[in-house]
């Protein structure tokens, strides 16, 4: 019996030693691959509910401590996150799906996220991952060729500068298409651009490092923008930072550097195609003198022996302004031409640029706290001389679980940069000089050692532009851009969330112009502070019932935005030449406006089985911008979804994995005017008192109690595809965007002591569609090619002006004041219209006028000169005058496109950048500058055969006409890369996850049809003399930068 018992004890015994060793933790092990059975290094794997994690080496292999019972979960950045439970055995291999074949996707919507599969609204997006494999310096450039339906406009290649985006084209006339910025659920204050193109204020993305960045989504139709109401009229681009993932600690270190050029060059003269030009005109003008006998072939002492004997008293000296019209330089025909200089001045305004990055970040995640920080240092040395940038960023992104139904975080984003512009773009700036600027100079120096300081005989007033790059022209931001959030859940489906937000730019101007004449000296001090504080209070309902999916949303938001501003001027005040601060006297003024926005908002989310998607959603928006009458406006969208591939007939389709039709209509708004336009301002007014004047105020506008927001109605209808296991996924969209109640002046009697008011009237069209595509096109175990790619095409029209309006011709300060943009119902905005040249005027021409019409005339009423540029006499009435100008063109592309290659060999990947647009025009003032008839000698020209271009000279040079018309379309090759991933190189190093050196080559090969400027998307004058217009134009801007990069990226533990 005893026996029997000790056995018992000894099998209880052995069983719970069983069960004890089934409790206690085990060494886990495994392996990590891709779909490809390609190993993924670096791939989180978490004990879930602990603090336990590790990741995968370079061979995708991991070791885990766990115990059965207990749950992996292994994610990775592109991958779908997998779960499994550990039991008996101690190996788990595990396989992750690409994210991109997941229909379970989630992407970011406003106010909010949800699945892909279940949005039915017009939604693209960009993954940034690339970002950091890039020599990305903005977030806009980043955009750049990536969305069906966005175009990013690079209108200058200076660095730092910001970028113009339009999603679905301009629909606006007055009040800016810049879209609406939400950064983590923040929106942010978004004014248009200026007259001559650029932020006056800053640009929302200023300042923002593109390494931080997870994903951007553009919500493109009303149904996906709606929710943010008065602001949404242009789109809305989401932006999210980064976060961190559960697990040990990661460190990133990205790092680039390398050099850049001007993209491309003007075609100008050389100077010794200057010279033969000079020679010619001057030997017109001597033959053209009235001196007997005058001919080309004569030389300079023949021509002054020949000119002297008919005017004794007035004789041909350097005295004399004939000396220079009708003789030339002598030692422009000695070789070496001794004592002069042959100059390319492009040569010498452009210059190798150098710059350089440096990014470091940490991010984790626990139970309690996840988190991202980081600091990145930025330095370009821009390619034309006295340009450069300089940005110091930080980011700290923290999350408190401080239980499970209570989340509190902040995300803090500080910055300071600095950019250096001594006026390079525009009107008579420093690159338009170059152009223009004679390129012979004398080769002797000043008093100072300094050349080409003293103007050339036979050239133009412009002297040596390396000393107007010499100015200081500085501009510093510091901006610190703060979110906070309380999110508490309750009831099992209820969310409430709180938000504060808070942008605070502070940014200064300073320039000073050195003179070699001091009371010539300038400097300004202009300074700007923008602050945006928004507070958002939501409450979300999140359910299912059965089949039946719901979530809904209600919302209540409040925006404040101030900005106060100053500007100082030293006038003629400065009684020194080496302090560059203001001098004592120096006079300003200050100016400050605020403006609040007060919304209430709701939204339904309803589907049936995931396969009947329906939503709808409606905004109320309160601005103190508007009229009293008209304070508040509601927004709405409605829009439906079908995923056709759920339906039973095609259940057994295996190569169609996805197909959904979508379907939306809805309302948008734009506020984007001033603070106060819909009220009676004062402005300064001089006065007449005892014979003296005075400066009172006096009313300066008219006040317009019903004045409210512009509204964009729209209509979109989509395709999402997905076939071949995802292989092969493509969305299609076709839209119409119909934006009214334009905000516009008309004229009012003269009686009423103004010339106009502001009113909303007007309407303009866009329409078009749009196509995205990515393919998986080829894959093995060693290589792998996908293609992503985009096209889009946007008609624009104006639909409606004021009452019993049908154009208005926009004056501007050039082409001799005879307006060359106009706005026409039923046409494009801002057509360019002007008279169509064909060729230049032959002897036939002059004969068959004499037999037709002898009094026939050209431009002013001038008679018909052989070689004079041949306008088309449009109405037939002999005379070239206004009445025979046509439409010339328009400014907006009709096709935008870009389409990305990946190609991955093992550890070797290359990435390809083809980007560009069609269908737009271009009115080239930089060109009319440098190729047009009328242009002396003293210019440098455009290299154009005489022959095509007319005349040297006429008194009609200035003609906006065909000529000066260029196509925008343009190919570039954005980015080639070539990366190597150093795995192996490093592998013994065990803190160490990921390594990957590349080469990268942005804008190297760029090919345009713009012969008459730089860059066809260049804008930094303002083309219209009227600011109710803001028609920017190119006159002078600055070539894109291509540059080669060499950067690493490390990612390590």
């Amino acid at each position: 019996m005893k026996k029997k018992i000790n056995l018992l004890l000894a099998i209880a015994m052995f069983v719970l030693l069983q069960a004890s060793g089934y409790s206690q933790n085990k060494q886990v092990t495994g392996a990590v691959t891709d779909p490809a059975k390609l190993s993924i290094p670096g791939v989180n794997v978490l004990v879930k509910g602990t603090n336990r994690g590790t990741s995968t080496d370079f061979d995708g292999q991991y070791k885990i401590s766990a115990s059965p019972g207990e749950t992996l979960v292994f994610s990775f950045v592109g991958f779908v996150s997998k779960e499994v439970k550990i039991g008996a055995s101690n190996s788990y291999n595990v396989s992750l799906e690409n994210e991109s074949s997941n229909l379970n996707e989630v992407v970011v919507i406003g106010y909010g996220t949800q699945k892909k599969k279940l949005t039915s609204g017009a939604i693209s997006g960009i993954k940034t991952e690339n970002f950091t494999e890039r020599p990305i310096s903005r977030v806009d450039q980043g955009m750049i060729g990536q969305i069906a339906g966005v175009r990013v406009k690079q209108t200058t290649g200076l660095p730092g500068q910001p970028f113009s985006i339009e999603i679905r084209g301009a629909g606006s006339i007055t009040a800016g298409n810049e879209p609406l910025y939400v950064v983590d659920g923040f929106p942010i204050s978004t004014e248009g651009t200026n007259v001559n193109g650029g932020f006056s204020n800053g640009s929302p993305l200023d300042n923002m490092n593109p390494n931080d960045i997870a994903s951007i989504e553009v919500l493109k139709d009303a149904a996906a923008a709606s929710i943010y109401g008065s602001r949404a009229a242009n789109g809305v681009v989401l932006i999210t930072t980064k976060k961190g993932k559960k697990g040990k600690a990661k460190f990133t270190f990205n790092t680039y550097g390398g050099i850049n050029k001007e993209a491309n060059r003007v075609d100008m003269l050389s100077a010794e195609g200057w010279i033969k030009r000079a020679k010619t005109m001057i030997d017109t003008q001597w033959v053209g003198s009235g001196i007997a006998g005058a001919s080309a072939s004569q030389t300079n002492a023949e021509r002054i022996a020949a000119y002297n004997s008919i005017n004794p008293t007035a004789p041909l000296n350097t005295t004399n302004n004939r000396y220079y019209t009708y003789l030339y330089d002598e030692r422009w025909d000695i070789p070496g031409h001794p004592g002069l200089d042959y100059i390319d001045w492009q040569d010498k305004v452009f210059r190798t640029g150098e710059f350089s990055n440096y990014q470091l970040s940490a991010s984790g995640a626990t139970d309690v706290v996840n988190y991202y920080v980081s600091a990145n240092y930025q330095k370009n040395t821009g390619y034309i001389v006295g340009t450069d940038y300089t940005l110091f960023s930080a980011r700290a992104n923290i999350d408190f679980k401080l239980s499970d139904s209570f989340k509190i975080g902040i995300n803090f984003a500080p910055s300071y940069s600095e950019k250096n512009d001594p006026g390079v773009e525009g009107k008579d700036n420093t690159l338009f000089k170059a152009l223009t600027a004679t390129p012979v100079f004398e080769s002797a120096v000043n008093a100072a050692g300094e050349k080409y300081t003293t103007r050339y005989a036979w050239g133009s007033s412009t002297t040596n532009m390396l000393n107007a790059l010499a100015r200081t022209g500085k501009n510093s931001m510091y901006r610190n851009l703060v979110s906070t959030y309380a999110d508490y859940k309750f009831a099992n489906a209820f969310t409430l969330k709180s938000t504060i937000n808070f942008d605070n730019s502070d940014n200064t101007f300073e320039s000073y112009t050195p003179n070699d004449v001091q009371a010539s000296i300038r400097g300004v001090y202009n300074t700007y502070r923008r602050l945006n504080i928004v507070n958002e209070n939501t409450l979300t309902y999140n359910k299912s019932v059965g089949n039946h999916n719901f979530n809904v949303l209600l919302g209540e938001s409040f925006s404040s935005y101030k900005i106060t501003k100053s500007s100082l001027s030293s006038g003629g005040l400065y009684n020194n030449s080496t302090t560059e601060t203001l001098p004592t006297g120096s006079l300003g003024s200050t100016n400050a406006e605020k403006n609040t926005l007060l919304s209430y908002f709701s939204r339904l989310q309803y589907d049936f089985k995931e396969r009947y998607l329906f939503s709808a959603s409606i905004r109320s928006d309160g601005s103190s911008k508007f009229g009293s009458e008209k304070r508040w406006g509601t927004f709405y969208s409605l829009s439906l979804g079908w995923r056709v591939k759920q339906e039973s007939f095609l259940q057994n389709v295996d190569w169609l994995n996805e197909f959904k039709l979508r379907a939306s209509t809805g309302t948008n708004g734009s506020n984007n005017i001033g603070s106060y336009s819909s009220y009676s301002t004062l402005a300064s007014y001089n006065y007449s008192i005892g014979g003296a004047v005075g400066i009172g105020q006096g009313v300066s506008s008219i006040a317009n109690p019903s004045l409210h927001w512009e509204e964009s109605k729209s209509i979109d209808f989509g395709l999402d595809l997905s076939i071949l296991k995802n292989r092969i996924s493509a969305t299609f969209d076709v839209y119409r965007k119909t934006n009214s109640d334009l905000l516009l002046r008309l004229p009012v009697p003269a009686a009423s002591g103004f010339t106009s008011y502001l009113t909303n009237v007007g309407a303009v069209q866009n329409q078009g569609w749009e196509f995205e595509l990515n393919t998986l096109n080829f894959k093995t175990d060693n290589f792998e090619w996908r293609t992503s790619a985009n096209i889009s095409h946007n008609e624009n029209k104006v639909t409606a002006l004021g009452p019993d309006q049908t154009k208005i011709e926009i004056n501007n300060d050039f082409a001799a004041g005879v307006p060359f943009i106009k706005l026409e119902v039923g046409k494009p905005m801002y057509m360019i219209f002007g008279l169509q040249q064909n060729g230049v005027i032959t002897q036939a021409d002059l004969d068959a006028a004499a037999a037709t019409t002898p009094n026939a005339t050209t431009i002013g009423g001038n008679k018909l000169v052989l070689g004079d540029p041949r306008y088309i006499d449009q109405n037939g009435d002999g005379k070239i005058n206004t009445e025979d100008r046509v439409d010339l063109g328009n400014p907006t592309p009709k096709y935008t496109w870009g389409i990305t290659n990946t190609f991955k060999y093992k550890d070797l990947d290359l990435s390809v950048l083809v980007q560009g647009q069609n269908g737009g025009t271009v009115y080239g003032l930089t060109g009319r500058a440098i190729n047009r008839t009328g242009m002396g000698s003293v210019e440098n020209a455009l290299n154009v055969d005489p022959a095509v271009r007319g005349n040297w000279k006429t008194s009609f040079g200035y003609q906006a006409n065909s000529d000066w018309m260029y196509k925008s379309d343009y190919v570039s090759i954005r980015s080639i890369s070539i990366g190597y991933n150093l795995r192996e190189a490093v592998k013994s190093i065990k803190r160490i996850d990921n390594m990957r050196l590349y080469i990268t080559g942005e804008n190297w090969f760029y090919w345009n049809k713009y012969k008459g400027g730089f860059n066809p998307e260049a804008v930094n004058t303002s083309g219209s003399s009227n600011n109710d217009f803001a028609v920017p134009v190119d006159y002078g801007g600055a070539p894109l930068a291509k540059s080669i990069v060499l950067g690493l990226n490390v990612n390590f533990n």
